[in-house]
């Protein structure tokens, strides 16, 4: 940091910075690392370590009794559930499960009218491409009441994919339009106009 405080560098000269002052100096660390591939390459290097959860393993492995029929929606211990083990449950199910799947998880942990809007979100993409109905009133009242962009315009692209589901996105636009933030009104705009998220 001393070296090169209050000044920018060029991605060469980190290189050249990190060769010659860091990995040199421990040059078994530095065994097998592809600089090249964590600097430029898309994506993660294939060197990088793999986190493992074992708090989302348990949450895969419940899901997974359930969709084998072995233990009931009741017995899926979720009361300690943080925000993340839900969305990675409900992300793991997702194309698992039709719209009676949908049912059963709502009339046991009433999903529909959650008030984490991380959740509410995961559902409602869920009850579109599920066609779950019963959810539809609450999509509608999210995306009239909800306007950050990262919620509402995978929203609208969902929608979009039917004709049908096009049809009720104008018409809520429509009404959502007003309190919508230019940048998320534009985003919609364009979903709206190529009809895709």
């Amino acid at each position: 940091m001393d070296q090169f405080a209050f000044q920018s560098i060029t991605t060469s000269q980190f290189i050249d910075y990190l060769r010659s002052k860091l990995l040199c100096q421990r040059p078994n660390s530095a065994t097998g690392l592809s600089i090249e591939e964590w600097v430029y390459a898309p994506g993660l290097p294939r060197t990088a370590p793999r986190p493992i959860s074992d708090a989302l393993a348990t949450v895969e492995q419940q899901a997974s009794r359930w969709l084998r029929g072995e233990i009931a929606l009741k017995d899926i211990q979720t009361s300690e559930w943080s925000t993340q083990e839900w969305l990675h449950f409900l992300r793991y199910i997702s194309g698992k499960i039709d719209s009676a799947g949908m049912e059963a998880l709502d009339r046991e942990f009433r999903l529909t009218w959650s008030g984490n809007a991380e959740l509410q979100f995961q559902w409602l993409v869920m009850a579109i491409e599920k066609d779950y109905e019963p959810a539809y009133k609450r999509l509608e009242e999210f995306l009239n009441t909800i306007g950050r962009r990262k919620y509402v315009k995978p929203l609208y692209g969902e929608l979009v994919k039917t004709p049908q589901g096009k049809q009720w996105a104008l018409s809520i636009y429509r009404k959502a339009r007003p309190r919508y933030h230019p940048i998320t009104r534009a985003a919609v705009s364009e979903v709206l106009r190529e009809g895709r998220s």
